[in-house]
């Protein structure tokens, strides 16, 4: 049974924000277990650990903590058997401490007993991620891992999108919620240790490689691991598809400007298709260093980065 950890009702932001830290929240399991596709394990871990830039808080964010005593009330009007609840409060799971829920709202079903309701908003875009039978994994997630710490059997994910409403029962599922906590518990490990994670493909792990390892050691070989060899081919796969990919999307491209010819924009079925002239305004450096030297060398800061390629040997 899970504990209060927290009531929230008066507390501030940047106390919630330091809550939101003494675990893993609802919020960040789908991006920890890979499944969320705006945010990464690496993100989650320098939030964690302190190091994350501020999240600055948009007009959406804003909409959606607004809209969500309507969604909530469209979720009652469509279910009139059920009873919701807002419950202000943190919670943790008895056995592992750092497993919270900040959740939305209580649902009281007369046959199904106690639930647990999360109440989205988006438009068109999130409209298209809830399709007819199901809602995005991320979010299934998030619900899995609030079943899972208070100790109920269903869940319910209201939303209303492009002023749409829709809702997806999501029944507990205790083998998915035991490979969360595992996944969670091995992440958690790395906070406590302030180890980062495994680095994936999102920005933000692109962005420590580089600022991590910013140059190398001239004339400096070392011999990888077997794991390499996997990751090798990964990358001259990806490499290939990639190639393929801008090729059909190149050629795709220069078929639209044939069909539109001198017109700015081109419509069909729901889509625009733009090509606008624009002017654009550049410095010639190459003329500015041989014309002004000195105002070239005043102006000139040096950038260090490093070029990754893979070659292959055999035979060589």
């Amino acid at each position: 049974m899970a504990s209060v950890l927290a009531h929230t009702q008066k507390m501030g932001r940047d106390e919630w924000l330091r809550l939101r830290k003494r675990g893993i929240g609802g919020s960040d399991i789908g991006a920890i277990a890979g499944l969320n596709p705006f945010s990464s394990p690496l993100d989650v871990f320098l939030e964690k650990i302190g190091e994350a830039p501020e999240k600055e808080i948009t007009d959406r964010m804003e909409i959606g903590t607004l809209m969500e005593p309507v969604v909530a009330e469209m979720a009652a009007r469509r279910n009139p058997h059920w009873r919701i609840q807002r419950r202000h409060a943190m919670f943790q799971h008895a056995e592992y401490p750092w497993a919270l829920a900040n959740i939305d709202r209580l649902v009281f079903d007369p046959e199904a007993g106690k639930g647990i309701m999360e109440c989205k908003t988006g438009g068109w875009r999130r409209l298209k991620e809830w399709d007819q039978d199901d809602a995005p994994d991320y979010q299934k997630a998030q619900l899995y891992w609030y079943e899972g710490i208070l100790g109920v059997d269903w869940g319910v994910m209201a939303g209303i999108f492009d002023q749409q409403y829709r809702q997806f029962l999501v029944p507990f599922d205790k083998e998915i919620f035991g490979y969360l906590l595992q996944i969670a518990q091995d992440f958690w490990h790395h906070v406590e240790t302030r180890t980062p994670p495994p680095l994936d493909g999102s920005a933000a792990s692109t962005k420590l490689a580089n600022a991590l390892y910013r140059q190398s050691n001239p004339g400096k070989t070392i011999s990888l691991p077997t794991e390499a060899a996997t990751l090798i081919a990964q990358w001259n796969v990806a490499k290939s598809d990639l190639k393929a990919a801008e090729k059909r999307k190149d050629e795709a491209e220069n078929r639209l400007k044939q069909l539109l010819a001198d017109a700015e924009t081109g419509t069909y079925d729901g889509y625009q298709v733009l090509w606008k002239t624009t002017v654009s305004h550049r410095l010639n450096a190459k003329k500015l260093k041989a014309d002004q030297p000195d105002l070239y060398a005043q102006y000139t800061e040096e950038s260090v980065s490093r070029r990754f390629d893979i070659k292959e040997t055999k035979g060589e």
